[in-house]
């Protein structure tokens, strides 16, 4: 959105700005984004509740996250779900992206090293929930997204070709109506669910297969497999790892080749970009921040092997901005 700077190691001034202007922000701000609007953190290296730890572990890390060459934008709107898919015969190594409410499943593959858009389609849409997807992630053949409501959806990639069939119509993610209002019936209620990441390894009986990442309270929600039908998931709100303050935490992503389990915020919080370790023990796991990182209104995130972090943004409109950094 014109006016919102880039969000890149902010000056000291910056970093003095305490939790309460960032909430009077948030409200003046709360247009960004799709409008969309809203817990003590678990162990952490820089305390993500406090804007000046997370300014002070950026600034310690100043070289640690570097830009690389890509197109600055791409022609989506409002890119709020994205994962990275490697090579496989005659696709590159790629960014599926895919827009929340009102764009009715539209979805880029972009190109991971250019930025460029190889293909765009829509997924495939059941009545059973909306269409506001907001968080993405591709295990293999198939691709899950979640919407901030708490309901899920999955397709399969169809052979040889760029399109999608869905392959499991909507279900909620807890039984509706649940104590905890984990998943709801209209866009961004309950937890308001904006990011998804989904482990790409054998996953163990009963351990968190990933996570679904709810801007409401800032918290990564484990996600077990379902033990009815086959594919499918369940929140385990038992098992949660406090990211960062409430309205911000927007995105998560596993890295392919080492498992690190990585979150993103929005402007709110700087944009900035968290390492989880030990994610395995939600209870025990420890969040580290490492960078801001993002223009516009930083919403999704991926990451591919080597530490390549992308960031794309949702301002409420095409095109969205797209950024590419590699971290140590």
């Amino acid at each position: 959105m014109p006016g919102l700077p880039a969000m890149h190691r902010p000056s000291a001034a910056r970093g003095r700005i305490g939790l309460a202007a960032r909430v009077a922000a948030a409200g003046a701000l709360a247009t960004i984004g799709c409008g969309k609007s809203r817990s003590q953190p678990a162990q952490v290296v820089a305390d993500p509740w406090s804007i000046d730890a997370a300014a002070g572990a950026a600034g310690a890390a100043a070289e640690r996250c570097q830009r690389l060459p890509f197109a600055a934008q791409i022609d989506l709107a409002e890119a709020s779900g994205a994962d990275w898919v490697p090579a496989e015969g005659a696709r590159p190594a790629h960014i599926l992206v895919v827009g929340d409410s009102g764009n009715r499943g539209a979805y880029a593959a972009v190109d991971a090293t250019s930025g460029a858009v190889l293909a765009r389609g829509r997924l495939p849409l059941d009545g059973r929930a909306s269409d506001d997807l907001e968080g993405l992630a591709a295990v293999g053949d198939d691709v899950y997204a979640i919407t901030s409501s708490g309901w899920m959806r999955r397709w399969r990639r169809v052979a040889d070709d760029w399109g999608f069939e869905l392959a499991d119509p909507a279900y909620p993610l807890a039984p509706r109506g649940d104590a905890a209002g984990l998943t709801c019936d209209v866009v961004n209620c309950g937890k308001n669910f904006e990011g998804l990441c989904l482990r790409k390894d054998a996953v163990e009986s009963g351990a968190c297969a990933g996570f679904a990442a709810a801007k409401a309270d800032g918290r990564l929600y484990c996600l077990v497999r379902a033990d009815d039908v086959a594919g499918r998931l369940r929140l385990d709100p038992a098992r949660t790892i406090a990211v960062s303050p409430p309205e911000t935490l927007t995105s998560c992503d596993f890295a392919p080749d080492s498992g690190l389990l990585w979150a993103g915020t929005n402007a709110f919080d700087g944009a900035m970009v968290y390492q989880i370790h030990g994610w395995r023990d939600p209870g025990t796991a420890v969040v580290e921040a490492v960078d801001r990182l993002g223009s516009g209104f930083p919403e999704s995130m991926a990451v591919s092997p080597d530490g390549i972090v992308f960031r794309f943004s949702d301002t409420g409109g095409a095109p969205s901005s797209q950024d590419r950094y590699r971290c140590k």
